[in-house]
């Protein structure tokens, strides 16, 4: 029998599309009061309308935006959400933790605490993209010694 490698399909231009707003909002380089038109991405992507509709209904899906007059902006977050949300997070890395800490070496270990404390200078100095970068560093490595994928 002949063996054939499996290929990988291309990414579809919607997923393309999801995955740069997705980035850009998650990066903070959309603003809260920028209005996101469907148009507007088609053009600046050189693309058809469908793939960028189909992104953006996906991340409304995903709570990363909302509908707002004909186009997208940033969902409104209270103090509360981002508390409830940041409650989660660390019950999640807490469980992380319980599960990977044995799989970690001391150098894994060293390079964990290498970016809590970068994130908490960044944090300190106000420094709000290198601390958003940081904190999306550390728990990466984190998740990375996670033997549970659904994690």
């Amino acid at each position: 029998m002949i063996n054939i490698k499996q290929l990988k399909r291309p990414r579809k231009m919607a997923e393309q599309v999801y995955e740069g707003l997705r980035t850009m909002i998650t990066n903070g380089e959309i603003a809260m009061q920028d209005v996101i038109y469907e148009t507007e991405l088609a053009k600046q992507f050189n693309i058809s309308r469908t793939p960028v509709r189909e992104a953006l209904f996906q991340l409304v899906k995903d709570g990363l935006l909302v509908s707002h007059n004909r186009g997208y902006t940033l969902p409104d977050l209270s103090l509360e959400s981002v508390k409830n949300v940041y409650e989660v997070r660390r019950y999640i890395e807490i469980a992380v933790l319980d599960l990977s800490a044995h799989l970690m070496t001391k150098s894994d270990i060293s390079r964990l605490t290498a970016l809590a404390d970068k994130e908490t200078k960044c944090f300190e100095k106000k420094k709000t993209q290198a601390f958003i970068q940081a904190n999306r560093e550390f728990r990466d490595l984190l998740m990375s010694f996670c033997p549970n994928p659904y994690m």
